[in-house]
C-alpha cells in the first residue's frame, strides 16, 4: 500500500474502597444575607456559610485487576498451516506474509461502524479495545444529549434568570470599580441568557457588550477580539454540531454551555501594571459572579442545586476542566475575605492580589509542572461550567518552531512520545529523521517530565481521564509471558495507531450522531452464542483497560441514580456495558492465566457485535426510534494544530474500521481470530481547505483518502 505522509518538518508543510473525586472536602456556601426575592445583601454585606458538598459526579469504586501474565510461547507456519481456522485468513499474499510473519496484520474495512464490523465476522472473533472504548462513548455521548434537551437545557435557563436577578441587585448597590464589574458580569450572563431565547434586562452599556458578542457569535466567524473581554476568541466554535443544529431545538443551548465553558475570567499575577490591573478586575468579576450564583434561588430552591447539576454532567460527560471551578473559588475567597465581607472589600487591590496568588499556587495550569512546565506561563481562569482541556495544545506548541526550528507543523506520533512511548519517540526518528532536530530533544524531555509529574488522580473526575488513562497504558511493551504477537515492534506500532484514531474518536464532538439508530437486543448477547462450533474467540489482553472502563461505566450509572436522572432506556444499557466490560476483563486475564474461559464467556466474544449495536442504540429523537440508520460511516475529524507561519492546518481523523486478522492462543492452540478497529488518517492542509466532518465523510464514502502514514507499514500492508 502506497504511503505519503504530512510535509517534513524541516520545510514548509505541504497543502472497591471508595475514593472522593477532586477536592471532595467541605465547600463554603455562600449566603447573602438579606431580604427580597431571590435573595440580596444588607448593606452590602456578603456571608459566607460552611456546607458539606461533594466536588464530583459520584464516587469512584476501582474494579481490582491484577494478572501475571504466562502464555506459552507458540511459532506460526510461513504457510499458515498450523494454524486452525486458517482458511479465514486474507488473501492478498503480502497481507498473508504480514500474518505470518507477526502474527496479526490490519487490511482496509468495508463497514461504517465497529459494531456492524464485528456482526459481519463468522470467523472466531477478536474483541479489541477500540470497540469497548467505542461503546462507553457513544453511550455517555447520547445519554448526555438526551439529558441536555430533557433536563439540563430547562436547568441552565432557570439559573441563569435567578443569577442575572441576583447580579442586578449587585450592580445597584455597588459603586466604582465593583459597580464596573458587575456591569460587566451581567453582560456575560446576559449574553447566555439570550442564547437560550430569553429576556435579559441590563444596563445600557451591559447590553451594548452583549449585543456586539451576540452578533460575532451570530456570524460563526473565526478568531476576533472580544468585546467583553478583550481577549481572542474564536467564534466559529458556537456553530452548532449537527445534532444540535437547525430543527433541534437546541442550538441556543449549545450556544450558551459554549460561552460558559470557552469563556473565562483568567486571574494573572504579576507582569506589567496592565496585566496587573487586568488580573484584579478579572478576579473581581469572578468573585462576583460566584456570589451571584450562591445568593440565587430559583422555585425556592438554591440556584447553586441547579448550577451543581448542569456542571457535574457536564464535566463528567463532555470533559472536566482542573482549574479555578465555583467549588474552589469558593474556599480561596473564605481564606482571604473571611467568612463575612462587604462588596466594597473587593476595592482593596491588597486582598484581591492574595486571592490571585493563592488562585495561581493551587492551579496555575492544568499541564504546568513547576517553573519551565508545560503551561506554566497560563493563569488559573474561572469559568462557570468549565472546558476540557486538550494535551495537544499543550505539547505541539513545544515541538515546533521556534522551539524546534524549522519544524513548522508537529506530528500525532509526538503525542504518545510525549507521554513516554519510546516507539514513537524512535519512529519520529527512523522515518521521518525529526526527533534529532535541534531543541527536539530538549523540548521532549521537558515535556516528559512535565507530564510524568501530572500523575493521574486515584480517583477519576470524568470519563474522558478514565478513558485516556487506558489508552497510555496500552503504549507500554509486552514482555515476556504475554502472546507472541503482541511482543514485536509491529504490534507496538498498531498500539500506536490504534491510541491515536482512539484520541481523535474522544475528541470528536459528535459521538453521539455516529452511531445512527443501530438497533440490537440485549438478549442476543452470549445466548445461545457459545453453541456455535468452534466460535472460541480472543479479547485483547488489556485487563487493566477494560477494569477502568468498568469502573467508568459503574461510576456513570450511579451519578445517574444519585441525581434522580437515570432513565429505564439508560440502565438497560448502562448494565449491558458494563457487564460485557467485566466480561473482557475477566476472559483477558484468564487467557494471561493460561486458564480457558466459560462457554458463557466464549459467547459473549461471539454475539459482541450484537451487544455493541443494542448498548448504541439509544435513540436521540424520537424519529430515530432505535431503529437501524443503514451503514453511515461513523467517522471523523479533528484539528491538531494550526501553523502560524505558513497556515496549514495538521488533521487527524478516523474512517472505516480496519479489519483486524490475529493468531491467539485460543485454549493453547494457534488460532485465526477476527476484529475490528478504528482506522486513523493525518494530513495536512491549507486553513481555508481543512476537512469538515462532512467533506470528510464524503471523502470516505467516495474513496479520497489520503494514503496511510509511513510508519503503519509494518502491519497495514
Amino acid at each position: 500500500m502506497k504511503r505519503t505522509d504530512h510535509g517534513r518538518g524541516t520545510g514548509r508543510p505541504p497543502g472497591r474502597a471508595p475514593l472522593a473525586v477532586g477536592l471532595a472536602a467541605l465547600v463554603l456556601s455562600l449566603a447573602l444575607l438579606s431580604q427580597g426575592c431571590g435573595g440580596g445583601r444588607k448593606g452590602g454585606a456578603i456571608s459566607l456559610a460552611r456546607q458539606a458538598s461533594q466536588d464530583s459526579f459520584a464516587l469512584y469504586y476501582p474494579v481490582p485487576s491484577a494478572t501475571a501474565a504466562r502464555v506459552a510461547p507458540y511459532s506460526v507456519s510461513a504457510d499458515l498451516s498450523n494454524v486452525a481456522g486458517a482458511s479465514a485468513a486474507p488473501t492478498d499474499q503480502e497481507a498473508r506474509r504480514a500474518l505470518a510473519a507477526h502474527g496479526f496484520v490490519a487490511v482496509a474495512g468495508s463497514r461504517g461502524r465497529l459494531d456492524l464490523a464485528y456482526r459481519d465476522i463468522s470467523a472466531p472473533k477478536f474483541v479489541t479495545l477500540d470497540a469497548a472504548l467505542f461503546a462507553l462513548h457513544s453511550l455517555g455521548s447520547r445519554i448526555l444529549y438526551g439529558l441536555e434537551r430533557d433536563v439540563l437545557a430547562a436547568d441552565l435557563g432557570e439559573l441563569l434568570r435567578s443569577m442575572l436577578e441576583g447580579m442586578r441587585g449587585i450592580y445597584e448597590e455597588a459603586g466604582g470599580a465593583v459597580r464596573e464589574a458587575a456591569s460587566a458580569d451581567l453582560a456575560y450572563l446576559g449574553v447566555a441568557s439570550r442564547l437560550l431565547g430569553q429576556e435579559a434586562e441590563l444596563p445600557r452599556e451591559a447590553a451594548e457588550l452583549a449585543e456586539k458578542e451576540l452578533e460575532l457569535i451570530s456570524g460563526g466567524g473565526g478568531e476576533a477580539t472580544s468585546p467583553l473581554m478583550g481577549t481572542r476568541v474564536d467564534y466559529g466554535r458556537f456553530r452548532p454540531q449537527e445534532r444540535y443544529g437547525q430543527g433541534s431545538g437546541m442550538e441556543g443551548y449549545y450556544q450558551a454551555v459554549t460561552w460558559l465553558g470557552e469563556i473565562g475570567f483568567p486571574v494573572r499575577a504579576g507582569g506589567g501594571f496592565r496585566e496587573i490591573v487586568e488580573g484584579r478586575d478579572m478576579a473581581r468579576r469572578a468573585v462576583l459572579l460566584l456570589a451571584a450564583l450562591h445568593m440565587a434561588e430559583a422555585d425556592g430552591k438554591p440556584a447553586l442545586e441547579l448550577w451543581d447539576r448542569v456542571y457535574q454532567v457536564n464535566a463528567f460527560l463532555a470533559g472536566a476542566a482542573s482549574e479555578l471551578n465555583p467549588y474552589l473559588l469558593t474556599r480561596l475567597v473564605s481564606e482571604v475575605y473571611g467568612t463575612s465581607f462587604r462588596l466594597e472589600d473587593l476595592e482593596d487591590d491588597t486582598a484581591l492580589d492574595e486571592l490571585i496568588s493563592l488562585a495561581v499556587g493551587e492551579v496555575g495550569s492544568v499541564y504546568a509542572a513547576g517553573a519551565g512546565g508545560i503551561g506554566a506561563g497560563d493563569p488559573p481562569c474561572f469559568r462557570l461550567l468549565g472546558a476540557r482541556p486538550r494535551l495537544e495544545d499543550a505539547v505541539f506548541p513545544e515541538l515546533v518552531a521556534d522551539k524546534v526550528p524549522g519544524r513548522f507543523l508537529p506530528r500525532g506520533l509526538d503525542l504518545p512520545a510525549a507521554l513516554g512511548s519510546e516507539r514513537a519517540l524512535r519512529l519520529l526518528e527512523e522515518v521521518y529523521g525529526e526527533a534529532s532536530m535541534e531543541g527536539y530533544g530538549e523540548s521532549m524531555s521537558g515535556l516528559r517530565e512535565a507530564l510524568a509529574a501530572q500523575s493521574p488522580s486515584p480517583a477519576r473526575t470524568d470519563l474522558y481521564e478514565g478513558m485516556r488513562e487506558a489508552l497510555r497504558g496500552t503504549l507500554e511493551p509486552r514482555g515476556e509471558g504475554y502472546p507472541p504477537f503482541t511482543r514485536g515492534t509491529a504490534w507496538l506500532d498498531r498500539c500506536l495507531y490504534s491510541f491515536l484514531a482512539s484520541w481523535v474518536e474522544l475528541e470528536r464532538d459528535d459521538a453521539a450522531e455516529a452511531v445512527g439508530g443501530a438497533q440490537g437486543d440485549a438478549r442476543e448477547s452470549g445466548a445461545g452464542a457459545a453453541e456455535v462450533a468452534g466460535d472460541k474467540g480472543y479479547v485483547e489482553p488489556l485487563p487493566a483497560a477494560y477494569a477502568e472502563l468498568a469502573a467508568l461505566t459503574d461510576m456513570l450509572r450511579r451519578g445517574l441514580r444519585e441525581r434522580g436522572l437515570s432513565d429505564p432506556s439508560y440502565e438497560e444499557r448502562l448494565d449491558a456495558l458494563y457487564g460485557l466490560l467485566v466480561t473482557l476483563k475477566n476472559v483477558s486475564e484468564k487467557e494471561l492465566r493460561n486458564e480457558v474461559p466459560t462457554a458463557e464467556e466464549y459467547g459473549a466474544i461471539a454475539s459482541v457485535g450484537e451487544t455493541l449495536a443494542f448498548i448504541c442504540s439509544l435513540p436521540l429523537d424520537d424519529s430515530e426510534g432505535g431503529q437501524p440508520s443503514g451503514d453511515a460511516c461513523a467517522c471523523a475529524v479533528i484539528d491538531l494544530y494550526r501553523d502560524p507561519v505558513y497556515g496549514e492546518v495538521l488533521q487527524a481523523a478516523t474512517g472505516r474500521p480496519v479489519t483486524y486478522y490475529v493468531i491467539a492462543p485460543v485454549e493453547g492452540r494457534p488460532t485465526l481470530t477476527v476484529g475490528a478497529g478504528f482506522s486513523y488518517y493525518e494530513f495536512a492542509r491549507p486553513a481555508d481547505q481543512r476537512h469538515t466532518t462532512s467533506s470528510w465523510r464524503e471523502a470516505v464514502v467516495t474513496g479520497a483518502l489520503p494514503d496511510p502514514s509511513a510508519w503503519t507499514a509494518s502491519f497495514l500492508p
